[in-house]
């Protein structure tokens, strides 16, 4: 994990920054100057759609940039962050799909380490110019926490325009009694960019804007002292501004229309989730998920119509200490997605501990990720005065799911 004291050294401005610490990751902002982007291990694109990002449990992927971490990795202010947890490797049978190749969860810091109120500033070279203002408020039994901050640089050399991000967040940690746990937590992202390059036909100079919202509840329980069921229920929002010149200079007309790449996206979710500890040996979890994405674009999909996919998930985890020295973790996720149908995605990993501080990990898994809805149904045209400019982009529908096994031999010292 990277910890907070960590963070404050580090001098990092987001979190894409930080994961450069990470051994076996890599972070880059060259594909687009506002979506700072991260991958394990290869598998790096302009989307890096194969790993899971989560900020209190909840996935901050894309469903419109095809599953792009990028937005996502941007959704809270580094002062607002405890820690954050790397997972490597595949991990689809405790996060689903999209932990591919890994997953980076984010950690905000308690209400209550967040009492008072708290204002910075920073400025730099580059045109760096962020501020950052937070107040908190409550005790044990019930605390809050707002903060609004913002990061506006340059942007990349020779990149169009400038980048500012900006974001408001409001967290809420209740204990209506002492079995129960209840947090509540909304925010606002919006990012403005440049983008494009000059006398690009394809991906010429203009402005663009990105905005995303979220309402979040957990609920937790402890049904004893080794027992415990949580419930989270949380709803996201995208809207994508997104509209540049095109010549129409091949058509001897010395010219250009604005085409679009602008649209909507939202995601719904409900999880279950129960754990308890059998014995000093044997600990296990197990629940499951339902999850609703939506996506409509006319500038993508060449229709009004929203594209609905649904996700039903079910998974356990078992974790047995066969001896002192020798721990066993076994488990699976079954998902169903109404698009591209179910995949089984197991794990089994022994782990030995040959002496104090050295332990050796064999295992096998296999991981599995869903065509995106663009991946699946892109039907990108131009036109002009109802004439066809140009076809960039047709899907088949044939996409099969990608498939990942993992054999794995490990050493930690």
């Amino acid at each position: 994990p990277i910890y907070r004291d960590m963070i404050r050294l580090s001098g990092a401005r987001d979190v894409a920054d930080l994961l450069r610490l990470v051994p076996g990751f890599q972070s880059s902002n060259s594909f687009e100057t506002s979506a700072p982007l991260a991958s394990y291990h290869g598998g790096f694109d302009a989307y890096s759609n194969r790993i899971q990002v989560l900020v209190d449990g909840r996935s901050v992927y894309s469903p419109y940039f095809i599953g792009s971490v990028g937005p996502g990795l941007q959704a809270v202010a580094l002062s607002d962050v405890e820690r954050i947890e790397i997972l490597r490797g595949s991990n689809s049978a405790a996060y689903g799909a999209r932990a591919m190749l890994g997953v980076i969860n984010i950690v905000t810091r308690h209400t209550v380490d967040t009492l008072g109120a708290q204002v910075g500033v920073a400025s730099g070279d580059n045109s760096i110019r962020d501020a950052q203002a937070r107040i908190g408020w409550g005790n044990m039994d019930a605390g809050f926490r707002l903060s609004m901050d913002r990061r506006a640089d340059a942007s990349l050399a020779g990149s169009n325009g400038s980048n500012l991000v900006g974001r408001v967040n409001f967290s809420a940690e209740l204990r209506p009694t002492f079995r129960d746990e209840v947090q509540l937590r909304a925010g606002n992202l919006e990012i403005d960019a440049g983008k494009g390059f000059a006398n690009n036909i394809d991906n010429n100079l203009r402005g663009t804007s990105f905005e995303s919202r979220y309402e979040q509840l957990d609920w937790r329980r402890s049904l004893a002292a080794d027992e415990d069921l949580a419930l989270s229920l949380s709803h996201s929002s995208e809207s994508y501004s997104d509209v540049f010149p095109y010549s129409l200079i091949g058509l001897g007309i010395n010219d250009s229309i604005g085409i679009s790449g602008s649209g909507t996206s939202s995601n719904d979710t409900l999880s279950l989730q129960h754990t308890f500890r059998h014995d000093d040996s044997l600990r296990v979890v197990w629940g499951g998920e339902l999850r609703r994405e939506q996506v409509t674009s006319m500038a993508l999909y060449n229709t009004d119509l929203p594209f609905v996919t649904n996700f039903t998930r079910l998974f356990g985890n078992v974790e047995w200490r066969l001896a002192q020295n020798w721990l066993l973790n076994a488990g699976a996720m079954a998902e169903n997605n109404s698009v591209s149908g179910s995949n089984v995605a197991p794990r089994l990993m022994l782990n030995w501990r040959a002496a104090e501080g050295q332990t050796l990990r064999a295992g096998v898994s296999r991981a599995f990720r869903p065509p995106s809805t663009y991946e699946n149904f892109a039907n990108v045209r131009y036109y002009w005065n109802g004439h066809l400019l140009a076809v960039t982009a047709v899907a088949t529908g044939d996409v099969a799911p990608e498939e990942l096994l993992v054999r794995e031999l490990g050493y930690l010292g």
